[in-house]
Protein backbone atom coordinates (compact mmCIF):
# COMPACT_ATOMS: atom_id res chain seq x y z
CA UNK A 1 0.00 0.00 0.00
CA UNK A 2 1.40 3.33 -0.42
CA UNK A 3 3.37 5.01 1.78
CA UNK A 4 2.17 8.62 2.43
CA UNK A 5 2.96 9.38 6.07
CA UNK A 6 4.63 12.80 5.24
CA UNK A 7 7.35 14.13 7.47
CA UNK A 8 8.64 16.45 9.86
CA UNK A 9 6.04 17.53 12.25
CA UNK A 10 3.12 17.13 9.80
CA UNK A 11 3.75 13.06 9.81
CA UNK A 12 1.10 10.73 9.98
CA UNK A 13 2.22 8.70 12.98
CA UNK A 14 -1.08 6.11 12.77
CA UNK A 15 -0.18 5.58 8.81
CA UNK A 16 3.83 4.71 10.15
CA UNK A 17 2.37 1.90 12.68
CA UNK A 18 -0.66 0.91 10.59
CA UNK A 19 -2.27 0.20 7.45
CA UNK A 20 -0.59 -3.44 6.79
CA UNK A 21 -1.77 -7.02 6.28
CA UNK A 22 -3.03 -8.52 9.21
CA UNK A 23 -2.80 -12.08 8.24
CA UNK A 24 -4.73 -13.06 11.19
CA UNK A 25 -2.20 -12.00 14.11
CA UNK A 26 -2.83 -8.65 15.23
CA UNK A 27 -6.65 -9.67 15.17
CA UNK A 28 -6.27 -12.85 18.12
CA UNK A 29 -3.63 -10.84 19.68
CA UNK A 30 -6.10 -8.20 20.34
CA UNK A 31 -9.74 -10.15 20.76
CA UNK A 32 -9.17 -8.81 24.35
CA UNK A 33 -9.60 -5.08 23.15
CA UNK A 34 -12.48 -5.67 20.75
CA UNK A 35 -13.97 -7.23 24.37
CA UNK A 36 -13.24 -4.81 26.74
CA UNK A 37 -14.59 -2.11 23.59
CA UNK A 38 -17.83 -4.00 23.19
CA UNK A 39 -18.40 -4.22 27.03
CA UNK A 40 -18.00 0.05 27.23
CA UNK A 41 -19.97 0.62 24.28
CA UNK A 42 -22.97 -1.60 26.11
CA UNK A 43 -22.92 0.07 28.88
CA UNK A 44 -22.98 3.62 27.11
CA UNK A 45 -26.03 2.47 25.25
CA UNK A 46 -27.83 1.03 28.58
CA UNK A 47 -26.94 4.64 30.72
CA UNK A 48 -28.07 6.38 27.38
CA UNK A 49 -31.55 4.59 27.13
CA UNK A 50 -31.46 4.32 30.74
CA UNK A 51 -31.81 7.91 31.21
CA UNK A 52 -33.95 8.82 28.53
CA UNK A 53 -37.04 6.51 29.35
CA UNK A 54 -35.90 7.53 33.54
CA UNK A 55 -39.16 7.96 35.00
CA UNK A 56 -39.90 10.65 37.22
CA UNK A 57 -37.95 13.35 35.35
CA UNK A 58 -38.66 15.50 32.90
CA UNK A 59 -35.41 16.69 32.04
CA UNK A 60 -33.49 13.90 31.16
CA UNK A 61 -31.31 15.28 28.76
CA UNK A 62 -29.37 16.73 31.84
CA UNK A 63 -27.85 13.50 33.33
CA UNK A 64 -26.79 12.28 29.02
CA UNK A 65 -23.78 15.57 29.16
CA UNK A 66 -21.64 13.56 30.60
CA UNK A 67 -22.03 9.87 29.06
CA UNK A 68 -22.51 11.63 25.04
CA UNK A 69 -19.45 14.56 25.49
CA UNK A 70 -17.28 12.77 27.69
CA UNK A 71 -17.57 8.91 27.46
CA UNK A 72 -18.68 8.61 23.26
CA UNK A 73 -15.69 10.65 22.31
CA UNK A 74 -13.45 9.04 24.02
CA UNK A 75 -14.64 5.46 23.64
CA UNK A 76 -14.87 6.52 19.81
CA UNK A 77 -11.46 7.71 19.81
CA UNK A 78 -9.75 4.74 21.12
CA UNK A 79 -11.82 2.34 18.62
CA UNK A 80 -10.03 4.21 15.94
CA UNK A 81 -6.79 3.97 17.34
CA UNK A 82 -7.23 0.24 17.62
CA UNK A 83 -8.23 -0.22 14.21
CA UNK A 84 -5.66 1.62 12.61
CA UNK A 85 -2.75 0.90 14.86
CA UNK A 86 -1.25 -1.85 16.60
CA UNK A 87 0.23 0.57 19.49
CA UNK A 88 -0.75 0.12 22.89
CA UNK A 89 -2.23 3.96 22.63
CA UNK A 90 -5.22 2.71 21.52
CA UNK A 91 -5.43 -0.01 23.74
CA UNK A 92 -5.31 2.47 26.75
CA UNK A 93 -7.82 4.76 25.39
CA UNK A 94 -10.05 1.62 24.82
CA UNK A 95 -9.59 0.59 28.06
CA UNK A 96 -10.27 4.35 29.77
CA UNK A 97 -13.30 4.92 27.55
CA UNK A 98 -15.01 1.42 28.72
CA UNK A 99 -14.53 2.05 31.86
CA UNK A 100 -15.74 4.98 32.18
CA UNK A 101 -19.03 3.82 30.17
CA UNK A 102 -19.56 1.05 33.12
CA UNK A 103 -18.80 3.91 35.60
CA UNK A 104 -21.44 6.42 33.89
CA UNK A 105 -23.87 3.66 33.91
CA UNK A 106 -23.56 2.53 37.22
CA UNK A 107 -24.35 5.85 38.31
CA UNK A 108 -27.35 5.91 35.96
CA UNK A 109 -28.55 2.72 37.46
CA UNK A 110 -28.52 4.74 40.88
CA UNK A 111 -30.04 7.55 39.80
CA UNK A 112 -32.88 5.29 38.58
CA UNK A 113 -33.36 3.01 41.61
CA UNK A 114 -32.15 5.36 44.65
CA UNK A 115 -33.97 2.59 46.67
CA UNK A 116 -30.99 -0.34 45.89
CA UNK A 117 -29.35 1.51 47.85
CA UNK A 118 -30.81 -0.21 50.68
CA UNK A 119 -30.26 -3.62 49.07
CA UNK A 120 -27.10 -6.47 50.84
CA UNK A 121 -25.74 -6.31 47.09
CA UNK A 122 -25.30 -2.72 46.86
CA UNK A 123 -21.91 -2.57 48.48
CA UNK A 124 -20.62 -5.13 45.33
CA UNK A 125 -22.30 -2.46 43.00
CA UNK A 126 -20.39 0.21 44.73
CA UNK A 127 -16.87 -1.98 44.77
CA UNK A 128 -18.09 -2.13 40.93
CA UNK A 129 -18.48 1.29 39.73
CA UNK A 130 -15.45 2.95 41.97
CA UNK A 131 -13.08 -0.45 40.32
CA UNK A 132 -14.22 1.05 36.64
CA UNK A 133 -13.21 4.83 38.04
CA UNK A 134 -10.16 3.75 39.04
CA UNK A 135 -9.26 1.73 36.38
CA UNK A 136 -10.54 4.81 33.62
CA UNK A 137 -8.08 7.08 35.68
CA UNK A 138 -5.38 4.72 35.38
CA UNK A 139 -5.52 3.76 31.74
CA UNK A 140 -6.36 7.35 30.76
CA UNK A 141 -2.90 8.55 32.68
CA UNK A 142 -1.13 5.64 31.05
CA UNK A 143 -2.01 7.34 27.50
CA UNK A 144 -1.33 10.68 28.50
CA UNK A 145 1.85 9.20 29.91
CA UNK A 146 3.12 7.16 26.70
CA UNK A 147 1.70 9.79 24.08
CA UNK A 148 1.53 9.16 20.98
CA UNK A 149 2.95 5.95 19.64
CA UNK A 150 2.30 4.02 23.18
CA UNK A 151 5.71 3.65 24.13
CA UNK A 152 7.95 4.84 26.87
CA UNK A 153 11.89 5.33 26.14
CA UNK A 154 13.48 4.81 29.65
CA UNK A 155 12.92 1.35 31.54
CA UNK A 156 12.25 3.59 34.97
CA UNK A 157 9.78 5.14 33.12
CA UNK A 158 8.04 2.09 32.06
CA UNK A 159 8.74 0.76 35.91
CA UNK A 160 6.58 3.71 37.17
CA UNK A 161 4.06 3.51 35.09
CA UNK A 162 3.28 -0.18 36.20
CA UNK A 163 3.41 1.07 39.93
CA UNK A 164 0.30 3.56 39.41
CA UNK A 165 -1.67 0.36 38.10
CA UNK A 166 -0.99 -0.73 41.95
CA UNK A 167 -3.85 1.40 42.12
CA UNK A 168 -6.61 -1.11 41.60
CA UNK A 169 -5.23 -2.49 45.06
CA UNK A 170 -7.22 0.17 46.43
CA UNK A 171 -10.55 -1.50 44.94
CA UNK A 172 -10.45 -4.68 47.22
CA UNK A 173 -8.64 -2.67 50.74
CA UNK A 174 -11.32 -0.52 51.00
CA UNK A 175 -14.30 -3.07 50.53
CA UNK A 176 -12.48 -5.11 53.42
CA UNK A 177 -11.15 -2.57 55.39
CA UNK A 178 -13.96 0.29 55.52
CA UNK A 179 -16.72 -0.19 58.16
CA UNK A 180 -18.93 1.97 55.68
CA UNK A 181 -18.86 1.72 52.20
CA UNK A 182 -16.95 4.08 50.16
CA UNK A 183 -18.82 6.19 47.81
CA UNK A 184 -18.38 8.55 44.76
CA UNK A 185 -18.62 12.04 45.53
CA UNK A 186 -20.60 12.15 41.95
CA UNK A 187 -22.93 10.59 43.45
CA UNK A 188 -25.90 11.81 45.97
CA UNK A 189 -25.65 8.91 48.05
CA UNK A 190 -26.28 9.11 52.14
CA UNK A 191 -22.92 8.99 53.93
CA UNK A 192 -21.89 5.96 56.66
CA UNK A 193 -24.11 3.29 54.85
CA UNK A 194 -22.87 0.42 56.94
CA UNK A 195 -20.46 -1.87 54.58
CA UNK A 196 -21.18 -6.08 55.25
CA UNK A 197 -18.19 -6.94 53.94
CA UNK A 198 -16.04 -5.01 56.24
CA UNK A 199 -13.03 -7.08 58.04
CA UNK A 200 -12.36 -6.66 61.78
CA UNK A 201 -8.97 -5.73 62.09
CA UNK A 202 -8.51 -4.22 58.68
CA UNK A 203 -9.28 -0.88 59.45
CA UNK A 204 -5.34 0.02 58.82
CA UNK A 205 -5.57 -0.48 55.73
CA UNK A 206 -7.80 2.18 54.66
CA UNK A 207 -5.11 5.21 54.82
CA UNK A 208 -2.75 2.91 52.46
CA UNK A 209 -5.96 2.38 49.87
CA UNK A 210 -6.24 6.09 49.94
CA UNK A 211 -2.78 6.84 49.01
CA UNK A 212 -2.91 4.19 46.20
CA UNK A 213 -5.59 6.08 44.52
CA UNK A 214 -3.38 8.74 43.77
CA UNK A 215 -1.05 6.51 42.24
CA UNK A 216 -2.15 7.28 38.97
CA UNK A 217 -0.74 11.08 39.11
CA UNK A 218 2.54 9.30 38.34
CA UNK A 219 1.23 9.19 34.66
CA UNK A 220 1.03 12.75 34.63
CA UNK A 221 4.40 13.22 35.97
CA UNK A 222 5.68 10.90 33.56
CA UNK A 223 4.53 12.65 30.84
CA UNK A 224 5.46 16.03 32.23
CA UNK A 225 9.12 14.49 32.15
CA UNK A 226 9.15 13.17 28.79
CA UNK A 227 7.67 16.67 27.66
CA UNK A 228 10.37 19.30 29.09
CA UNK A 229 13.48 16.79 28.79
CA UNK A 230 12.55 14.11 25.83
CA UNK A 231 11.19 16.75 23.48
CA UNK A 232 14.56 16.58 21.33
CA UNK A 233 14.65 13.05 20.96
CA UNK A 234 10.52 13.07 20.07
CA UNK A 235 11.33 14.82 17.74
CA UNK A 236 14.01 13.40 16.03
CA UNK A 237 16.88 16.00 16.90
CA UNK A 238 20.31 14.20 17.54
CA UNK A 239 21.76 14.78 21.24
CA UNK A 240 24.36 17.18 21.75
CA UNK A 241 27.89 16.14 20.46
CA UNK A 242 25.72 13.31 17.71
CA UNK A 243 25.65 15.07 14.94
CA UNK A 244 26.22 13.54 11.82
CA UNK A 245 28.81 14.83 9.14
CA UNK A 246 28.84 13.40 6.00
CA UNK A 247 31.97 14.75 3.68
CA UNK A 248 34.20 12.46 1.26
CA UNK A 249 36.78 10.53 2.52
CA UNK A 250 35.27 9.61 5.69
CA UNK A 251 36.72 11.94 8.11
CA UNK A 252 35.12 12.20 11.09
CA UNK A 253 36.61 15.45 11.83
CA UNK A 254 34.05 18.43 10.48
CA UNK A 255 35.33 19.83 6.89
CA UNK A 256 34.38 22.59 4.71
CA UNK A 257 31.42 21.48 2.56
CA UNK A 258 30.48 18.97 4.87
CA UNK A 259 26.80 18.34 4.66
CA UNK A 260 24.64 17.46 8.39
CA UNK A 261 21.87 15.10 7.75
CA UNK A 262 18.89 15.14 9.82
CA UNK A 263 18.17 12.04 11.74
CA UNK A 264 15.63 9.96 11.34
CA UNK A 265 12.15 11.16 13.09
CA UNK A 266 9.46 9.01 14.96
CA UNK A 267 7.28 8.25 12.12
CA UNK A 268 10.14 6.79 9.96
CA UNK A 269 11.86 4.49 13.31
CA UNK A 270 8.47 3.20 13.73
CA UNK A 271 8.23 2.41 10.36
CA UNK A 272 11.37 0.20 10.63
CA UNK A 273 10.79 -1.08 13.77
CA UNK A 274 7.58 -2.32 12.34
CA UNK A 275 9.70 -3.79 9.15
CA UNK A 276 11.94 -5.33 11.67
CA UNK A 277 9.01 -7.22 13.83
CA UNK A 278 8.00 -8.51 10.17
CA UNK A 279 11.35 -9.74 9.31
CA UNK A 280 11.80 -11.41 12.43
CA UNK A 281 8.19 -12.93 13.00
CA UNK A 282 9.35 -14.84 9.56
CA UNK A 283 12.17 -16.22 10.86
CA UNK A 284 10.84 -17.78 13.57
CA UNK A 285 12.92 -15.85 16.32
CA UNK A 286 9.60 -14.82 18.06
CA UNK A 287 8.74 -18.13 18.56
CA UNK A 288 8.56 -18.31 22.47
CA UNK A 289 9.50 -14.59 23.47
CA UNK A 290 7.62 -11.70 24.01
CA UNK A 291 7.13 -9.30 20.93
CA UNK A 292 6.39 -6.16 23.20
CA UNK A 293 9.65 -6.78 24.83
CA UNK A 294 11.77 -6.71 20.98
CA UNK A 295 9.73 -3.70 20.05
CA UNK A 296 10.69 -1.75 22.89
CA UNK A 297 14.16 -2.97 22.86
CA UNK A 298 14.42 -1.58 18.94
CA UNK A 299 12.99 1.45 19.92
CA UNK A 300 15.33 2.14 22.89
CA UNK A 301 18.19 1.31 20.69
CA UNK A 302 16.74 3.60 17.59
CA UNK A 303 16.74 6.49 20.33
CA UNK A 304 20.33 5.73 21.43
CA UNK A 305 22.08 5.01 17.73
CA UNK A 306 20.02 7.91 16.41
CA UNK A 307 19.95 6.89 12.73
CA UNK A 308 20.10 9.39 9.96
CA UNK A 309 16.81 9.75 7.42
CA UNK A 310 18.99 8.17 4.77
CA UNK A 311 20.00 5.20 7.09
CA UNK A 312 16.69 4.57 8.21
CA UNK A 313 15.50 4.15 4.91
CA UNK A 314 18.17 1.72 3.92
CA UNK A 315 17.86 -0.11 7.01
CA UNK A 316 13.88 -0.30 6.05
CA UNK A 317 14.99 -1.61 2.29
CA UNK A 318 17.17 -4.10 3.71
CA UNK A 319 14.61 -5.56 5.90
CA UNK A 320 11.73 -5.51 3.58
CA UNK A 321 13.70 -7.45 1.10
CA UNK A 322 14.92 -10.14 3.78
CA UNK A 323 10.70 -10.20 4.38
CA UNK A 324 10.29 -11.02 1.06
CA UNK A 325 8.16 -7.64 0.24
Amino acid sequence: MEDNRGSGIGADLLCAVGFALDHGRVTRGRAWLWLVGAVGVAALVYAVTAQIVRPGTTTPAEGLVWPLLGVTPLLGIGLFFAAFSDGREGGYIVLAGSAMAVSSAYEVTMGVFPELVQSPRFALMNTAGLAADVLATVAWTSAIATFPNGNLESRWQRWLLRVSWLSLLAVPLLLLGSSTIYTSGWLDLPNGIPNPYYVDGLAWVVPWSTGLLLLPVIGILVFVFRALFEASRRRGIAPAGRGRQRSRGGSSKPRRGAVEEPVAEVALRAALIEEAVRAVQASGYVRGRSLEQIETTLFDLLGRAAPTEREARMLRGMLKKVAGR
